[in-house]
């Protein structure tokens, strides 16, 4: 029998570090019915504006027209405000 397509080689690249706290966090998320919103994605964006020495931070999983809104949003909020 002759295969005209053979499967490609993988190479990972890197190994997932996913670990027992990370699997509970998932399960505590998929628990609650809040997949885009809710208590985790407050903390998140606390979290990642004190990271970065600001007071508020907004998580966006969409890099399309929403992010686009967004920055320019945030340019013009910026620019109002001083900073």
């Amino acid at each position: 029998m002759h295969v005209l397509h053979e499967r490609p080689v993988l190479i990972s690249l890197c190994d997932p570090t996913i670990g027992e706290a990370e699997k509970k966090a998932l399960c505590d998320v998929i628990d609650s019915q809040w997949l885009t919103m809710g208590d985790r994605v407050a903390e998140f964006e606390k979290a990642f504006a004190g990271l970065h020495d600001m007071d508020d931070a907004v998580a966006e999983k969409d890099r399309g027209v929403r992010s686009s809104f967004l920055t320019d949003t945030a340019k013009r909020w910026h620019k109002a405000v001083g900073k």
